[in-house]
């Protein structure tokens, strides 16, 4: 759908993905470079973690 993406075929919109495993294990994704995401383990203060990202 053409009205979804921008004038060099790239989403106009954000997807983000956050994961965690049962070893507390963490990550984070999104479209767009800029996403971040709180994370606290516990062990330490919360902190802010940048995320990966595809463009």
């Amino acid at each position: 759908m053409k009205r979804l993406l921008d004038e060099q075929g790239r989403p106009k919109f954000n997807v983000s993905f956050y994961a965690l495993n049962r070893r507390g294990q963490f990550g984070g994704a999104s479209l767009w470079r800029g996403m971040r995401f709180a994370v606290n383990t516990g062990e330490q203060a919360s902190r802010l973690v940048d995320a990966a990202y595809l463009y």
